[in-house]
């Protein structure tokens, strides 16, 4: 099977990394719960602009470096790639490009990596990938979930308050990694 996997928030905690840098940085009092949506800009208030510098500084942070995989990730996809091709697909903007190689090389050396163009850039967006390279299921948090299952990709989607909203009776919710696993078992 052919699984893809979205990287921030279904592997790594980008917005706890993200909370950490800008609280750090800005004296702030930011929390992770703070986000209703994935989009830096509306949390915040400040203007797209204003949130890809934002981006951009905290993928030059140490807390980038550092950020923690959710609790189970490094393990299940590890036991996937045994008997499984593991896709990682991934909306970052070019300039988390290098940094994103190099950590999917250092820890995933056995995966393949994707740039979609779903938030940045002219590339596919992550359903267009997923019928490209034939993947059997995608996991994912994006709120966008809801328009890759309609065009006939099977998700699984980590619940996250951004996406809520996405409801269809072909997508799999789940609450963690544990939950990924047994789902996949039976699939």
């Amino acid at each position: 099977m052919k699984i893809a996997i979205d990287l921030d928030e279904p592997v790594v905690h980008y917005i706890k990394g993200f909370v950490k840098f800008y609280n750090t940085a800005y004296g702030g009092n930011l929390k992770a719960e703070d986000f209703k949506e994935f989009d830096i800009h509306k949390t915040l208030g400040v203007s797209k602009e204003e949130s890809k510098e934002l981006r951009r500084k905290y993928s030059n942070s140490k807390f980038f470096e550092e950020m923690e995989f959710l609790e189970g990730a490094k393990e299940v996809i590890d036991n996937l790639s045994k008997k499984n091709k593991i896709i990682f697909i991934t909306a970052r903007d070019s300039f988390y490009h290098d940094k994103t190689k190099a950590f999917i090389k250092a820890n995933f050396p056995y995966a393949d990596l994707l740039f979609s163009g779903d938030y940045h850039g002219n590339n596919k967006k992550k359903d267009e990938l997923c019928k490209d390279f034939v993947v059997d299921i995608l996991i994912e948090d994006s709120e966008l979930s809801g328009n890759y299952v309609e065009s006939g990709i099977k998700i699984i989607l980590i619940d996250k308050p951004w996406n809520k909203h996405v409801l269809h009776k072909n997508l799999i919710r789940v609450n963690n990694w544990n939950e990924i696993a047994g789902k996949l078992r039976k699939i």
